[in-house]
């Protein structure tokens, strides 16, 4: 059972991790933008990445808030497990696919929040799974 203090804790790293993830959300717009991309495409990207990093991220585990840059080895989890239980929308996995991709390789190229081996590594296990989770 989780005590109280323990409680509070999370909920505080849950505010402080989504805050942050707003700033994020505001700056991955941007290189949308500077890539081309144009105003639905952009808010579906957007609104398919929030879903994966404050909807199940910092839910993941109730003891430990997890931030984007923890992200990766959770992949299978949020397209084996969660998705498929918790995707009211017509989103379709290939979608989510594409815009986690596009977050992870913005955050690689453009703020070092993973670095390009991690990045490659994203590339290399998600080819190896994405059969299975579509």
């Amino acid at each position: 059972m989780i005590e109280q203090e323990d409680l509070a804790a999370f909920k505080r790293d849950v505010n402080r991790i989504k805050k942050a993830n707003i700033e994020m959300f505001q700056e991955f717009a941007g290189y949308l933008v500077n890539h081309d991309f144009e105003g639905d495409l952009i808010k579906s990207h957007i609104a398919n990445v929030e879903i994966y990093l404050n909807q199940f991220l910092v839910y993941f585990d109730p003891a430990d808030a997890t931030e984007a840059q923890h992200g990766i080895p959770m992949l299978d989890e949020f397209f084996e497990e969660w998705l498929p239980r918790n995707n009211k929308a017509t989103t379709s996995v290939a979608d989510f696919l594409e815009s986690i991709g596009l977050f992870y390789k913005w955050a690689a190229e453009e703020t070092g929040l993973i670095d390009e081996d991690e990045f490659e590594g994203l590339i290399e296990f998600v080819n190896y799974r994405k059969d299975s989770w579509l």
